[in-house]
């Protein structure tokens, strides 16, 4: 693997082809992507021959200080200034990418992503557009009301362009921005790229290179909308077969087994939502559905440590008021893993074959057991970076299942909460959420 130093280095001398930087941004960008490593990098000496702006302790002391969201101000002026682009770069770097990486410790989004931005004007208006957007949603003191970054648009790709790394980053990012822009409209419209950028990606989707990365980030934007609206995935499952549990069970590198978990989680929750949407007569329905039951039973019960809750609290609901379990995990990826194999385990149990586990008695194989799970760990969670859109669409299908007032209630507060932490409006969603319930109650 390269030297960290040694890429960073790289990334800083091709900062100058960067219209979007002045040669005096070298000093903050470089320490920025030094936050996100184990090396102490030095800081060539000619960086200190030109004006510098304000020194980057002034706007970050290390990365859990980056940026205070209430204390960014942008002026009305359509042309950023330096250090606008340097706050909107330290808001993507530590308030975006950590949940575009919730399951990768490598940061692709987070540390390679600006790495490459820096050396290509068009990926860096890609990443502050994204910054610009969020910084928007939440409030956070922007005065120009209109994005001074002008979108990446496919259609204006040549078509004779080649599928680059680049250009996929650029797609994947202009797709972020586009959802966050306003989540229901995103959830709710169909936005298609050209197939080669999928077809490129798909064959990438278990490599350790940043291909995977962009593959699993479309794939969970588009998950989430199959999830919100009750409807299959567009996007093509890898062709490849599924990796062996016992081979991955003795992975050793931890940020090697905790993103193949993530990956193959997510790729059955793609097999289980083309089972629940296909249609009954369809050929050995059984035998498919019984295999993914399997498969899915298999990652549960050999997930590593990582993935296992600090806090389990299912077996005693006394305390808890509405009947949702206590479920709390030491990172962003042991709540996203989980809560998305009891949404994947709730909708392959809706759609259970007659015959299927006949004769079985067990609380996990009720459809409610994983609702509830599903809303103990949603209620509970509360950090900016382990929200993810398909996190919040699977607490949607959760909460469409709950009957009582009391669970409904906390339902709602706990939405409100989650529009707070993530400036997302789900008004839309939400009303259509207690429609469903009206129903369900016989009104």
């Amino acid at each position: 693997m390269q030297d960290a130093s040694t890429e960073i280095t790289a990334s800083l001398a091709s900062l100058t082809n960067n219209p979007l930087f002045s040669d005096r941004d070298k000093s903050a960008v470089h320490g920025l992507l030094a936050l996100g490593t184990d090396t102490v990098l030095p800081i060539p000496n000619a960086i200190y021959d030109k004006p510098q702006i304000p020194p980057l302790s002034s706007i970050v002391r290390d990365e859990n200080t980056i940026v205070p969201p209430r204390s960014l101000h942008f002026t009305a002026s359509n042309v950023m200034t330096d250090i606008e682009k340097l706050q909107l770069l330290c808001h993507y770097r530590y308030q975006i990418a950590p949940w575009l990486d919730i399951c990768d410790l490598g940061h692709p989004f987070g540390i390679t992503t600006v790495q490459m931005a820096l050396g290509s004007e068009q990926l860096m208006r890609a990443l502050l557009g994204l910054s610009e957007v969020c910084v928007t949603k939440k409030g956070m003191g922007y005065a120009g009301g209109l994005s001074r970054v002008e979108p990446f648009y496919w259609g204006l790709w040549p078509d004779s362009a080649p599928v680059t790394t680049e250009v996929t980053l650029m797609a994947v990012l202009e797709e972020v921005r586009y959802l966050v822009s306003d989540i229901s409209q995103a959830w709710k419209s169909v936005r298609r790229y050209k197939s080669e950028i999928f077809e490129t990606l798909v064959h990438q989707a278990f490599s350790p290179e940043i291909g995977s990365s962009i593959y699993w980030m479309f794939f969970r934007l588009d998950l989430s909308a199959a999830l919100a609206n009750d409807m299959p995935i567009q996007m093509q499952l890898p062709p490849s077969p599924l990796p062996s549990f016992s081979i991955m069970s003795r992975i050793e590198d931890v940020q090697e087994k905790i993103r193949t978990y993530s990956h193959v989680l997510l790729w059955l929750c793609g097999k289980v939502l083309s089972l629940y949407h296909q249609q009954p007569s369809e050929h050995s329905a059984l035998d498919s559905w019984l295999q993914v039951f399997e498969e899915l039973d298999q990652w549960y019960h050999l997930r590593p440590d990582e993935f296992q809750p600090m806090v389990d609290s299912s077996d005693d609901l006394s305390g808890t008021g509405t009947g949702f379990p206590l479920l709390l995990f030491v990172n962003g990826a042991g709540i996203f893993c989980n809560q998305l194999y009891h949404t994947a385990m709730l909708l392959l149990l809706q759609c259970k074959p007659r015959t299927a586990l006949s004769g079985l008695q067990s609380p996990t194989l009720s459809p409610l057991w994983h609702s509830q799970r599903i809303c103990g760990i949603a209620l509970n969670n509360d950090c900016r970076e382990s929200w993810d859109p398909c996190l919040i669409a699977s607490f949607l299908v959760a909460a469409r299942t709950m009957t009582h007032e009391s669970q409904q209630q906390e339902i709602l507060e706990g939405f409100k909460r989650v529009c707070t932490i993530t400036g997302w409006n789900l008004d839309e969603y939400l009303t259509q959420l207690r429609e469903d319930w009206s129903l369900l109650d016989g009104f």
